[in-house]
């Protein structure tokens, strides 16, 4: 992206950040909302009850639920289980709901014991299992993917491996009465701007998943992204890069999934902002990272050459998308998550400035990007489901569920966002190697030569892959092949703070500490 009058330390360009910001007129591009077609579907003769959204019973959400699918109303549906794909509510029919029971229930937590037969397609489905709702201000919502099978899990099991505590005894006989034991979700802490406390609510990850950033070894599925996905359509083209800024009617409604999955909070070494780590054995390690960010009144686009690239030569990349990004390029997005070479870091909502956002608004920035990843990885899940990719459902085991890992936008922070993500499971990764790529006059040669000049075993480089990262897909083959001579290794992030000691900084810079609190006064919140 072109910069009217970009800043220099050293000769090098240092507001990198501007990745994200644009200074020049870029095209117009007129959202349009799409029109959803809805087949018949067969109402359940069973569900004979109705209520409104806000309805204070979870049984009664629940059969909404399934009411608003047998009536075709698959956006009703998805705002009681936010998440929920509107291609599997079309493809469902003939609901029967045989039984909902509350066997667990608290102020803002309930387990409903649930047993229902529907077609998904051409095939006949059941569920008899368990599902988690939670109450927040508009009434009780269904967590997304928190149904379990009663025929593979108990009850017990089920409030064991959800954190809901205490594990309540003999819950089995319990299931045909309420019961009002004080039960725990898991839930973090935040400052408020008054300084007083909240808790932000998280859902807890699927059974079996891991629940810590550095438990996941894998990243991608190449049978999903070879299966669901055409070579044509993974290659792209060079018109996915365009960058349309104004935007009419900018999208500015929160995700579907406003509650994410918990992570454990993240150990002591990884609290802070992470520069780069030191391998052990001063291995030739390197992490290459892209940037994906999108503000609100723009849609920025996607470096298809870029990721050609990587694919071809085999290369692992750390992507940084913002959540209104995988909104605006769910299919990509949803590529990138399949890919085993990537990984898919937040890169907050709107690109806000955390060092000057505060309370609910930063958390939001964080927590709601962490949300759409969740809002694609169900929609992914249902393409298999809907066996509209020949893949065993495993392979989304393969994916993370959500993602790993956090960037600053325009490299800001404070101690209250770098806590919040600390206690909200996920490391600040930050960087030592600048490419510079969002300055227009970055050529190739120049990208290439500060990458050779300044990586070091264990360094972690920033580009952009959103459409604003001038001549970086030139600049790959200039020092990719290069690096690879040196006997240098890629990973992805996650990979790389498995791999030694972390470096790391209790205040985000450029290159060197303060060099970016002018941005507070040039782009302020940052979010437009």
């Amino acid at each position: 992206m072109s910069m009217k009058s970009p800043f220099f330390l050293g000769g090098i360009i240092t507001a990198f950040i501007w990745g994200c910001i644009p200074t020049t007129s870029e095209n117009e591009n007129v959202s349009q909302s799409p029109q959803t077609q809805r087949s018949s579907i067969v109402q359940s003769q069973s569900e004979t009850h109705t209520s409104d959204e806000s309805s204070s019973n979870p049984e009664q959400v629940v059969r909404d639920f399934y009411r608003a699918i047998s009536e075709n109303k698959c956006a009703k549906a998805a705002r009681l289980r936010p998440g929920y794909s509107k291609q599997r509510c079309l493809n469902i029919h003939s609901v029967d709901v045989k039984k909902v029971i509350t066997p667990i229930k608290t102020s803002d937590i309930a387990v409903v014991y649930l047993d229902v037969d529907y077609q998904l397609g051409q095939n006949k489905q059941s569920f008899f299992g368990h599902v988690k709702l939670v109450k927040r201000e508009s009434g009780w919502i269904i967590v997304n993917d928190s149904y379990v099978s009663a025929n593979q899990i108990s009850l017990k099991q089920y409030l064991q491996q959800h954190n809901i505590q205490p594990v309540v005894m003999a819950v089995e006989d319990k299931i045909n009465q309420e019961s009002n034991n004080p039960l725990t979700p898991s839930k973090h802490k935040a400052e408020r701007e008054n300084g007083e406390k909240r808790q932000a609510s998280h859902s807890p990850m699927p059974p079996g998943a891991p629940t810590s950033t550095l438990d996941y070894s894998t990243f991608g599925s190449l049978a999903i992204l070879n299966r669901c996905w055409t070579s044509s359509q993974l290659s792209g083209s060079p018109q996915d890069k365009k960058v349309r800024r104004p935007i009419s009617n900018p999208y500015r409604q929160p995700p579907e999934v406003m509650i994410p999955y918990d992570i454990s909070p993240i150990e002591p070494r990884l609290r802070y902002s992470i520069r780069r780590i030191i391998p052990e054995g001063n291995k030739k390690i390197v992490a290459l990272t892209f940037d994906l960010c999108e503000r609100t009144k723009e849609k920025t686009g996607y470096d298809a050459a870029i990721v050609n690239y990587l694919r071809k030569h085999g290369i692992k990349a750390t992507f940084y998308a913002g959540g209104k990004w995988m909104h605006s390029h769910p299919d990509k997005a949803m590529q990138l998550m399949a890919d085993p070479l990537f990984e898919i870091g937040n890169h907050a909502w709107t690109h806000g400035n955390l060092r000057v956002l505060k309370g609910q608004r930063m958390e939001d920035q964080i927590l709601w990007t962490q949300g759409q990843y969740e809002v694609l990885w169900a929609q992914l899940m249902s393409r298999l489901e809907l066996r509209e990719c020949p893949v065993p459902l495993s392979e989304m085991e393969k994916i993370p569920p959500v993602p790993l890992t956090f960037r600053f936008p325009y490299g800001t922070c404070n101690a209250d966002s770098l806590n919040f993500l600390a206690e909200s499971g996920l490391p600040a990764i930050q960087w030592d190697v600048v490419t510079a790529d969002p300055s227009s006059k970055q050529s190739a040669t120049a990208i290439a030569k500060t990458v050779l000049r300044n990586v070091k075993p264990g360094s972690i480089i920033i580009a952009h892959a959103n459409g604003r990262g001038y001549n970086t897909a030139k600049a790959l083959p200039l020092f990719i092949p290069n690096l690879k001579k040196r006997g240098y290794q890629f990973m992805t992030v996650t990979e790389l703070l498995k791999s030694g000691k972390v470096v790391s900084a209790k205040t985000c810079y450029e290159l060197k500490q303060g060099d970016n609190l002018r941005y507070d006064r040039i782009f302020g919140e940052g979010t437009e």
